[in-house]
């Protein structure tokens, strides 16, 4: 099975622009790595000092975004994908259940698709949220 790249290559991002406070960088961060208290019990995933300098950039426009958050709420259950990655829950392949075994799917996979529709450089995302 072929591992899916997550991040630009290094010839993507060469051919970026410069960016500047006229035209900052617009990256999406996951809500959890900024900091925001929407880990499933309420609390936080730890501090990330190489985010918070990336935020405090003035070329940088970052929005912070919590699939989980979003579709359900905090606190909430444990959800995890079944069958797959999160590329594969956007194709129909996998689904996301809870642990409770409820199908989380749809809500996850709205949430997702939504935040496709605001357009980033780049976006990073917590390897533990399901999408």
């Amino acid at each position: 099975m072929q591992t899916k790249m997550h991040l630009p290559s290094a010839e993507v991002i060469d051919g970026w622009p410069s960016f500047t406070v006229e035209a900052p960088a617009r990256i999406m961060v996951s809500a959890c790595l900024a900091g925001f208290k929407v880990g499933t019990d309420g609390s936080s995933y730890g501090y990330y000092p190489h985010i918070v300098e990336l935020l405090s950039l003035s070329s940088v426009k970052a929005v912070t975004f919590c699939p989980e958050d979003f579709s359900f709420g905090t606190p909430r259950a444990i959800p995890d994908i079944h069958g797959g990655d999160g590329h594969d829950v956007l194709a129909g392949r996998a689904r996301v259940l809870n642990q409770h075994g409820e199908d989380w799917t749809e809500g996850m996979s709205v949430s997702a698709i939504g935040k496709l529709w605001i357009g980033f450089s780049v976006s990073s995302i917590l390897r533990a949220s399901p999408i």
